[in-house]
C-alpha cells in the first residue's frame, strides 16, 4: 500500500480555496449558468460595477456571519478563521478572474469544454476544504452552527439554505437589474445542484486514499477547536 501524503491540512484549505476560485471563474465564462450559493455575489458585480465580484461575497458571507451569530447568540472564536477565509476566497477569485482574462470561449464547444473543466475544478477545491479542520466559508459555517444550535438536520436545512440562495440570486437580479440574465442562473446553475455533490464524493474519495489531512502545526488545530466549542 503506498504511503499517504501526511499533514496536508493546513495546505488543503489553501489549494482548496484556490481551485474553487479558478473553478468559479471559469464557470462563470462559459455563461451557461453559475453555482446557486455564489450567484449573488455575481448579481452585486453585475448589478453595481464598482463592485467585484470578491466584494460582493465580502457582502453576502459578512451578512450571513452576523446573522449566524445573532441566531447563536455569540461570536466563536473559530469564526476568526472563517473570516480570513472569506477574505481569502474574494482576494483570489478576483485575482484569478484577472489573470484568466485571455480565455473567452467564443463557440458552443468552447463554453461546454469551460464549463466542464470548471465543474471539476471546483468539486474538487470543494472536496479539499471538506476534509481540513479550518472553518470553512461563512456558507458552511451558516448552515452548520444554526443546525446545530437549533437541532435542525443539517441535509434538510442544507437544501433549504442553497435553495434560498437561489431564489435571493433571482430576487436580488430582477430588483437591481430588472432583468432575468441565463448567464448568471441558467442550465448549468440547475446541473450542478445535482453533478456537484457526486463529483465532490467522487474526488473525496481519491482524496482520502492519497492523503493524510491531519494537521501540521498541531497549535493552530487546537486554536481553532477548542473542546469547549465542540
Amino acid at each position: 500500500m503506498k504511503k499517504k501524503i501526511s499533514k496536508v491540512g493546513e495546505i488543503s484549505w489553501i489549494v482548496g480555496n484556490v481551485l474553487c476560485a479558478i473553478g468559479n471563474c471559469l464557470v462563470a465564462k462559459s455563461a451557461f449558468g453559475i453555482a446557486a450559493i455564489i450567484a449573488p455575489a455575481f448579481v452585486l458585480n453585475r448589478a453595481f460595477t464598482v463592485l467585484s465580484v470578491g466584494l460582493g461575497e465580502y457582502i453576502i458571507q459578512f451578512i450571513l456571519l452576523a446573522i449566524c451569530c445573532i441566531v447563536i447568540g455569540k461570536f466563536k472564536g473559530k469564526f476568526i478563521a472563517t473570516i480570513c477565509n472569506i477574505l481569502f476566497y474574494g482576494a483570489c477569485f478576483d485575482l484569478i478572474y484577472i489573470c484568466l482574462a485571455f480565455i473567452q470561449p467564443a463557440g458552443m464547444f468552447e463554453r461546454i469544454v469551460v464549463a466542464v473543466i470548471g465543474t471539476f475544478i471546483t468539486s474538487f477545491g470543494v472536496a479539499m476544504m471538506l476534509r481540513t479542520y479550518i472553518p470553512p466559508s461563512a456558507y458552511e459555517i451558516f448552515v452548520k452552527e444554526i443546525a446545530d444550535e437549533k437541532n435542525i438536520n443539517m441535509n434538510k436545512f442544507k437544501l433549504i439554505f442553497d435553495s434560498s440562495m437561489f431564489f435571493v440570486a433571482i430576487a436580488s437580479m430582477l430588483v437591481f437589474m430588472g432583468e432575468f440574465c441565463l448567464d448568471l442562473i441558467g442550465p448549468l446553475t440547475v446541473i450542478s445542484a445535482f453533478l456537484n455533490s457526486i463529483l465532490i464524493a467522487f474526488f473525496g474519495k481519491i482524496l482520502d486514499k492519497y492523503c493524510d489531512f491531519s494537521p501540521a502545526i498541531p497549535k493552530l488545530y487546537n486554536l481553532l477547536n477548542p473542546k469547549s466549542e465542540k
